[in-house]
C-alpha cells in the first residue's frame, strides 16, 4: 500500500483479497486518457481513496467488480450499475431500491410493526 497507513475493514479488504482477486482495469482520473491503472488499487494504494467492496449480494462475481468509493462513483457504480450485469438476474425493484428483496420485507415489516406499536401506545394511555 505504497508506505501509507491505511485504516478501516475496506481497507483490510485490500490487502487480504484485493491483490489476489481477478479483477478488471478501469480508466483513473478526471481525463479521460488511454492509462489505465491496476485494477483500480493505484488510487487505494497512493491513499487517494478508500477502497469500497460491494456490501450487496455477495458473488462469485464480485470480486471483479471493486470499484473507487469516491461519492458519486460509489452510488452510480457499486449500487447500480454492477447490479445491472447482463449475467446476473435482477428485478426491477431491486435494482431501484438497491436493498434485496428479503431486506426490503425486514425494513417494511419493522416499519408496520413500529406503527402498530405506536398506535396501541396511544390507545393505551387514553
Amino acid at each position: 500500500f505504497g508506505g501509507k497507513r491505511q485504516l478501516g475493514f475496506l481497507a483490510e479488504v485490500w490487502k487480504s483479497i484485493g491483490v489476489d482477486a481477478v479483477y478488471e482495469q478501469y480508466p483513473y482520473g478526471e481525463e479521460q486518457s488511454d492509462t489505465v491503472c491496476d485494477g483500480m488499487l493505484k488510487a487505494v494504494q497512493e491513499g487517494e481513496v478508500l477502497a469500497s467492496a460491494g456490501a450487496n449480494s455477495p458473488s462469485s462475481l464480485r470480486a471483479q467488480h471493486f470499484r473507487l468509493s469516491t461519492p458519486a462513483y460509489y452510488t452510480y457504480m457499486d449500487f447500480y450499475e454492477s447490479a445491472r450485469a447482463h449475467h446476473q438476474d435482477t428485478t426491477q425493484l431491486v435494482f431501484f431500491t438497491v436493498f434485496s428483496i428479503p431486506s426490503l420485507l425486514i425494513l417494511i415489516g419493522l416499519q408496520i410493526t413500529a406503527t402498530v406499536v405506536e398506535f396501541l401506545t396511544k390507545i393505551l394511555k387514553k
